[in-house]
């Protein structure tokens, strides 16, 4: 559903709920932005681990536990993402982190109650992982909307849910598939009755309950924030449902970047980019180790982003003093990715988003159940090769993904043009306005 012309809105005051890495944390951090501008009052609650990031582009921030990433850097996190990229392999690792994630989950509850309280919104936004905004909003009699980085709970026959297998089984399978991700949300069904019970006096959930249903039965809108040209908005989703375009943060950062990293980039042919974000995998230090022999096979240069632990940089090795090889422990893809050749990462919906718009090709490696889902998606565009699994990453596999690349002038040509028509799509604008038709 497009957003319509409309009338200048009442002012509001709009709680975000953001869970996960920063690639979740950012486009929310672009939608409250852009609330903001047009006079709304934010408040955007995300983990800890980003208050700086969020408070630094003028938005105030609310408190939630840094567990998503801590997790992550976990033993068992490590495993989970090692585990492999099928929906049940991810699932069977993550039972692992399940009493922690119980106890987390609960605290977050309250977190966003006591804000609730303090703030008194006229409208709560979240992120699919933060359901219990439902239950909150349903106490304080105002409306919610789900913002999603990817389609992953509103039914279709075009697709299967995110992380089950496209099976050859017909429209009836990809429906039902969606069934088994709800499931997964029913999993947390008795905290949120506690929840509901003990602090906000509110009868329990009706069993026939959706994810993207209220407790009454009337559908919660859904926000979906990346760009129809990657994935065709269904035509049998139903009204309530929208896809707007990706969210972009737009800043300046060009006096945050350091001189010797522009120095580099401008001392030869455009450098790959390699960076896994907030995946760290089993051995970092093994992948890091394959990425750069398969770089050095092929002669191209990369700047290595380490980010929270994806790729192990030892500044004491031989290849900290080689002239081919820059690294970075993070730096804004918004400046680096135009300046680069491509783009070797996880498939996160983020970095996923910021590479097509900078218009370069992909060599996805993903570690989770979402990634792959991007990862195939470029490569059926002719953006990106075929997807190289984390867990399978070798020197031969990349080697022949740099060669796919750098010999078909297809895979740039391509990518230029999908990132004009993105970079043409406003889709954070069309977001807010359909907040402002809703509320």
């Amino acid at each position: 559903m497009e957003a319509s012309s409309l009338k200048a809105p009442f002012l509001k005051k709009i709680i975000i709920v953001a869970v996960g890495t920063r690639g979740d944390v950012q486009p929310y951090l672009a939608l409250a932005v852009e609330l903001k501008k047009r006079g709304h009052e934010i408040v955007l609650m995300a983990p800890c681990g980003f208050q700086s990031f969020i408070e630094s582009n003028g938005i105030t921030y609310g408190y939630m536990n840094n567990f998503i990433l801590d997790m992550l850097e976990s033993p068992a996190g490590k495993q989970a993402m090692h585990g492999g990229i099928s929906f049940f392999s991810f699932i069977k690792s993550a039972i692992k982190l399940w009493k922690e994630g119980v106890r987390v989950a609960n605290e977050t509850m309250q977190d966003l109650w006591k804000l609730s309280q303090n703030f008194s919104p006229d409208l709560i936004v979240y992120h699919p992982k933060g359901g219990y905004a439902v239950d909150i909003a349903e106490k304080l009699e105002i409306p919610c909307i789900m913002a999603s980085p990817l389609p992953l709970l509103v039914p279709t026959v075009k697709f299967p849910a995110m992380g089950m297998p496209d099976l050859p089984l017909g429209s009836a399978y990809r429906r039902w598939s969606y069934t088994v991700v709800y499931q997964g949300y029913k999993s947390f069904d008795k905290l949120r009755a506690k929840f509901r019970k003990e602090t906000l006096s509110l009868p329990p959930l009706p069993k026939k309950r959706t994810p993207i249903s209220k407790s009454d039965g009337s559908p919660i809108p859904v926000l979906h924030a990346y760009s129809s040209e990657l994935i065709p908005h269904p035509e049998d989703w139903p009204d309530t449902s929208y896809t707007t375009g990706y969210w972009f943060l737009e800043n300046d950062v060009s006096d945050d970047i350091p001189q010797d990293l522009i120095d580099f980039i401008n001392a030869g042919d455009p450098p790959v980019c390699v960076g896994f974000g907030s995946m760290s995998g089993k051995d970092p230090a093994k992948s890091t180790q394959i990425i750069i022999d398969a770089l050095r096979e092929c002669g191209l240069r990369a700047v290595l982003i380490s980010s929270f632990g994806g790729l192990h940089w030892d500044s004491n090795s031989d290849d900290s003093e080689a002239n081919d090889i820059f690294h970075v422990q993070s730096i804004p893809h918004d400046w680096l990715f135009p300046r680069v050749s491509m783009v070797v990462h996880h498939g996160g919906a983020g970095t996923t988003a910021a590479t097509i718009k900078a218009g370069k090709p992909s060599i996805v490696c993903p570690f989770i159940i979402d990634q792959p889902f991007w990862g195939r998606k470029l490569a059926k565009r002719g953006v990106g090769t075929k997807i190289i699994p984390h867990k399978k990453l070798t020197v031969k596999k990349l080697v022949k993904a740099f060669n796919t690349i750098t010999s078909a002038p297809s895979y740039h040509q391509k990518s230029s043009q999908l990132g004009e028509r993105i970079r043409s799509e406003k889709g954070v604008q069309k977001a807010a306005e359909i907040i402002e038709e809703i509320c």
